[in-house]
């Protein structure tokens, strides 16, 4: 088994390269991450992906069409891929969803978004798949930021306000992005901080038009994998960030 990486957290996994290398400090796991032998998907997928709470705020399943089934707790992320699954698809899903809701499981607060560092602050981008959260990223990475996390921010709760944890490094641009896109991924300096502590969140400019703050609110209040329903503690974690970018923005 190897130790790495993500969100602040250390796991142990037998896949390298699913996050990064831990510290020298980081002897005790938090969390392990195994895969089983491969499988057939053993219940129906009537979606391309989908989630389910097994026991609501403490353990929960996804099936990925094409790729396995994702068993979820705070202490283990298992997942039994389909047959034939390249290894590189299967570190994609583990990593974005699979470590995503687990970390939802361990009481953090979790946006669908891209963030970078600038000045001492997290810049944050929420929104839909598609809606350019990358791109927003990236663009600003070209201006002098520091790239934070891509597709799954987490967010950790203090005395001093809520703080922005360094997670997937590495921009996730799809093939047939534009060149420059392509470019600027390769060109972005990561974050060398554990965390950042948070600065603004917006939506972004591809999805900000009239009632942009009601987009905003339901994107941090529905947080990553929305159909998840939130727990009470998790609603009253995403409340308080909601109250804290008020007060940034006023």
């Amino acid at each position: 088994m190897k130790l790495e990486r993500l969100h602040g957290v250390t796991f142990a996994t037998a896949l390298a390269g699913v996050g990064l290398e831990a510290r020298p400090e980081d002897a005790s796991p938090s969390f392990a991450l195994d895969v089983q032998p491969a499988s057939e998907l053993p219940w129906n997928v009537e979606a391309p992906l989908v989630s389910r709470w097994s026991s609501p705020g403490a353990a929960c399943e996804l099936a990925v069409r094409g790729v396995g089934r994702f068993e979820v707790t705070e202490a283990r992320v298992s997942v039994t891929p389909v047959p034939g699954l390249r290894e590189d698809v299967l570190r994609l899903f583990l990593r974005y969803h699979a470590v995503g809701l687990r970390m939802r499981l361990a009481g953090f607060a979790v946006l669908h978004g891209a963030a970078v560092s600038l000045a001492g602050r997290a810049h944050v981008w929420v929104g839909v798949s598609g809606a350019g959260k990358t791109t927003a990223a990236l663009e600003c990475c070209a201006q002098g930021a520091r790239f934070l996390a891509d597709e799954v921010v987490v967010l950790r709760s203090s005395a001093e306000g809520f703080w922005v944890r360094r997670g997937v490094p590495w921009p996730r641009v799809e093939a047939g992005a534009p060149m420059h896109l392509h470019a600027l991924a390769h060109a972005v300096i990561a974050e060398d901080a554990e965390e950042v502590l948070l600065g603004p969140v917006r939506l972004p400019r591809s999805q900000g038009k009239p009632g942009e703050a009601a987009q905003l609110a339901a994107q941090v209040l529905g947080g990553y994998r929305p159909e998840l329903a939130c727990t009470p503690a998790e609603l009253r974690t995403r409340e308080a960030l909601l109250d804290a970018l008020v007060s940034l923005r006023s």
